[in-house]
């Protein structure tokens, strides 16, 4: 700020009021660069969701692939992939596509303010003189680096730090799951494992993967777990590591 008002008032005192149309051009550029670095939160938003279900997609196929492999589904997960990250690339394409138009913009911005004082300094009938246009360009070079560099960067760097403060704050205001112990009168000597009742869902509002499941295991038994794909058995060892939550039982 205090680099900006020497210059100003320095441009002012050599050009007197006419000065300020470049320095206001300057100014009225602002709430574009505002609107861009909006557009590039916009966008940063939506990259990182087409992220998230990139990696998420990822994540299931390298931990399902002998599953894959076994029932020769690498063409149709290959598409989803290929597809999901051609939506991820939309998106990074349009962001990269706004940072390019600012800083295009911002490179002959100073020449264009520069343009609108000469102009109304011509049009307010003094005659030009070739050290005024050097003093004044002197000037306005040193006020590219706050108005056209430092306040774009700092509007684009608040924007994709508003994307991640709000991932982060969505995060943390999930809320939480109480897991509550449940006694159940066993010789805890003899059983292991024990389940009465127990049902689990994903997530809330999902339907239950497991219902009603009864199950015990005693130390150092061996049991084997077997059943087609998708009838639970991955979710009962997530329910036994308590990554997943019961809802009942």
């Amino acid at each position: 700020p205090l680099q900006i008002f020497l210059v100003t008032f320095l441009s002012y005192y050599l050009m007197g009021v006419y000065a300020l149309a470049g320095i206001i051009f300057f100014v009225l550029f602002i709430p574009v660069q505002i609107l861009l670095g909006k557009k590039t939160s916009k966008y940063r938003l939506k990259t990182a969701v087409r992220t998230d279900e990139r990696v998420r997609l990822m994540n299931e196929i390298v931990s399902g692939i002998q599953v894959i492999k076994m029932y020769t589904w690498e063409k149709p997960f290959e598409q989803l992939a290929q597809y999901t990250r051609r939506l991820e690339i939309k998106q990074i394409r349009a962001a990269s596509m706004v940072r390019a138009i600012n800083a295009s913009v911002s490179m002959f911005l100073n020449r264009i303010a520069l343009y609108f004082a000469v102009l109304a300094y011509t049009l307010g009938g003094n005659v030009l003189q070739a050290y005024y246009v050097f003093v004044v360009t002197s000037f306005y070079n040193v006020l590219k680096q706050p108005l056209v560099f430092h306040i774009p960067q700092a509007i684009s760097s608040l924007a994709e730090a508003s994307v991640s403060v709000k991932r982060i704050t969505d995060f943390l205001l999930v809320e939480e799951t109480e897991v509550v112990p449940k006694t159940v009168n066993h010789d805890v000597k003899t059983v292991g494992i024990f389940f009465h009742i127990v049902s689990v869902r994903w997530n809330l509002t999902g339907e239950e993967v497991l219902s009603d499941v009864n199950f015990s295991a005693k130390k150092n038994e061996l049991i084997a777990i077997v059943g087609p794909v998708g009838s639970g058995k991955s979710t009962l060892f997530q329910v036994i590591l308590k990554e997943l939550p019961i809802t009942k039982g």
